[in-house]
């Protein structure tokens, strides 16, 4: 059995408790144990030089503490030789008078073994956290990102079995996940990791992802969780899952086009137009907005003329123009029937007058592919934004009394109040 007894080294020595924490005497270990001298104890070494001057407040409070109600203390801490080496020991001090004796006992690789066990612990729960997961649902793929070596990688279970489908160097990088994530999403799926590596907590999103075999994108709702140190200070490993929420997200996305939408052109309708409207007027009280109306010049010939389901296709084609026309840097609302709007967001006034110009002209040439001989035309008011307090029903009062004054003086032209 001595193969499995290792000798510890230990010292002794005594400090004055009125005297600055002066050391008053120790034993030959103590010159060994902490590279001090006789010469030097002599001269007058104290206990805080025995500390690391960031870690002195907590030592006093931990003594303090430890000597609540009792005239003895024991713990673990760090001490400073006098080279400036840091050794790890266990404390054992008590009070007689004003005189404290302290015993203490290297304890370095003791230390250093419990870091290895930490580790081993920290794996077991990666491994125990996957299991748990896994066993939630076998279609979920699992994610493992190892913060050190910035590779995250993305497992899926068959046979009960991790199968490799994904590695990802460089993972915090967007270069690492091109392909994989669709991008107007890349940046959501790097603040959220960025957001667990950052605070320790845990996370949940969703994004367009195509990992494996699969050749296209499909929505996904990620977990993301926190694998800290000991102290929970810092994350060494983020493990999570993928779900797929691909016909969820289909139907809400139909269900909310459907609240947003007009059903005949896919325009935006009124009552989605008046929220990002108003929206808009309050996060930018001072930008140069323009609010335009429009309508198709006696409409009601097409539909008494050729019917209702010609009108539908004119109102679709007016609704394609205009979206050739705008599309790209305002929204448009169908307002009902045969009447449009367009609102520009910070847009340039000239921008805005060229859209008005191209609007009238362009109209003037759709063609519908029925035989049927149309001429289209449309009435144009367009107003800007003059007024703070200017919402959405006010530029939409304008627009509309400017169109009306571009029917009443003749159509087919715009007007602006």
């Amino acid at each position: 059995m001595a193969r499995y007894i290792e000798r510890v080294r230990y010292s002794k020595y005594s400090i004055d408790l009125k005297n600055d924490l002066k050391i008053i005497k120790c034993d030959k270990y103590f010159y060994k144990l902490s590279g001090y001298s006789a010469k030097d104890i002599e001269e007058g070494v104290t206990q805080k030089q025995l500390i690391f001057p960031e870690e002195w407040q907590v030592y006093i409070d931990t003594v303090l503490k430890e000597l609540e109600g009792s005239d003895e203390a024991c713990f673990d801490h760090k001490l400073r030789t006098k080279s400036g080496r840091s050794i790890s020991v266990i404390c054992y001090g008590t009070v007689n008078d004003n005189v404290m004796d302290i015993f203490i006992a290297d304890i370095t690789d003791t230390k250093l073994l419990k870091n290895e066990v930490r580790k081993m612990r920290d794996q077991i729960e990666i491994q125990n956290s996957q299991l748990r997961m896994i066993l939630e649902g076998t279609e979920e793929k699992i994610i493992n990102y190892h913060v050190g070596d910035d590779v995250c990688i993305i497992y899926a279970v068959e046979n009960d079995k991790y199968i490799e489908i994904e590695r990802i160097e460089k993972a915090s990088a967007p270069n690492g996940w091109n392909g994989k994530i669709y991008p107007s999403d890349m940046n959501v799926l790097l603040n959220n990791f960025n957001y667990v590596r950052e605070t320790c907590h845990d996370t949940a999103f969703e994004c367009r992802i195509k990992i494996g075999r699969r050749e296209d994108y499909v929505w996904g709702n990620i977990n993301l969780y926190a694998i800290t140190d000991e102290r929970g200070e810092k994350v060494k490993e983020i493990i999570g899952r993928i779900r797929s929420i691909h016909k969820e997200k289909l139907v809400y996305i139909e269900l909310r086009n459907r609240a947003e939408r007009d059903y005949l052109t896919g325009l935006y309708n009124q009552v989605y137009f008046k929220k990002y409207i108003d929206r808009c007027l309050e996060v930018d009280d001072e930008g140069q907005c323009a609010f335009l109306m429009m309508d198709l010049d006696d409409f009601k010939n097409i539909n008494d003329n050729y019917g209702h389901y010609m009108g539908d296709k004119v109102i679709i084609c007016v609704a394609e123009m205009l979206n050739n026309i705008c599309g790209s840097f305002a929204k448009i609302c169908r307002m009902g029937g045969d009447e449009f709007a367009v609102f520009f967001n910070c847009s340039a006034a000239g921008e805005i007058y060229d859209a008005a110009d191209r609007i009238c002209s362009d109209i003037t040439r759709i063609s519908i592919d029925s035989g049927a001989c149309l001429s289209i035309t449309c009435s144009v008011g367009l107003t800007f934004r003059k007024h703070e307090d200017d919402d959405f029903f006010s530029l939409y009062k304008r627009a509309d009394k400017a169109m009306y004054e571009a029917k009443n003086t003749g159509k087919d032209k715009w007007v602006e109040i």
